[in-house]
């Protein structure tokens, strides 16, 4: 990235990060959008969440060992130095941040976890070093949301890792709802398998008595509203897939 500015780079994470993101009901989710509208403005930060956004590793260690406290050292969105390696999928700087004890499950302003972090962003080996260094897998974020949650914005291969991991499949947030809830709205038949082979259950209602199958039709009818990147948008076949398994409205 040497050759790529500093306000370049914002702009790549940017564009990058609104890419995933679709309007949900979750709340945290416009909340992760206001976070990032602050994020790119340029003074905001310390050496080492420049050196950690830069990739370079040899800056963040001599950082380090001049002053190791700096490891847990917070931007003006309470985000850590291993919140940005989580956010932009960098194995290498969090290999080094959490080699020199960075809190694993430090929280941000909206009390997103590095592991959730990742999870939203599928980044799969991160979230599998970041369990491996003890990260909370059932943390919940201000809004009740867990990394599973997260994980359904992505294909299932970071909810195979967390589901093996102890992951509560049928966990809530403060809406009611599960990660089934939000994998069947987004029409992500891949991560509603997974689900519900892990025994998530296909009948469970949110505080307003939605079932998953409420919401994949709902997410049916609202079309290309829900239906954004690959693997999306496949609401009647999760629908029908949610029948088999007993699902009701």
């Amino acid at each position: 990235m040497g050759n790529v500015s500093l306000n370049g780079l914002f702009m790549n994470i940017a564009h990058c990060f609104f890419k995933r993101l679709f309007r949900s009901l979750i709340h945290s989710r416009l909340a992760i959008v206001l976070t990032f509208l602050t994020i790119i403005s340029p003074a905001y930060c310390g050496n080492i969440h420049d050196a950690v956004r830069q990739h370079d590793v040899v800056k963040i260690e001599a950082i380090l060992k001049e002053d190791p406290a700096l490891v847990s050292s917070r931007d003006t969105n309470n985000m850590t130095p291993l919140d940005w390696a989580a956010m932009l999928g960098d194995k290498d700087v969090a290999v080094v941040l959490l080699a020199n004890h960075a809190d694993v499950n430090a929280k941000s302003n909206d009390g997103q976890t590095p592991l959730q972090i990742a999870a939203f962003n599928g980044y799969t080996t991160i979230v599998e070093l970041l369990l491996t260094n003890h990260a909370y897998v059932n943390a919940k974020n201000n809004h009740g949301d867990t990394a599973l949650h997260a994980a359904v914005f992505d294909d299932e291969n970071v909810a195979v890792v967390l589901l093996a991991n102890h992951a509560d499949v049928n966990a809530t947030n403060n809406l009611g709802q599960t990660p089934l809830h939000l994998a069947a709205l987004r029409g992500n038949r891949a991560v509603v398998k997974v689900l519900l082979a892990n025994h998530a259950d296909a009948n469970a209602r949110d505080n307003s008595g939605q079932t998953p199958l409420d919401l994949a039709m709902t997410g049916a009818k609202q079309g290309d509203f829900w239906n954004r990147g690959a693997g999306f948008g496949n609401q009647n076949e999760v629908a029908d897939l949610l029948r088999k398994y007993g699902g009701r409205k």
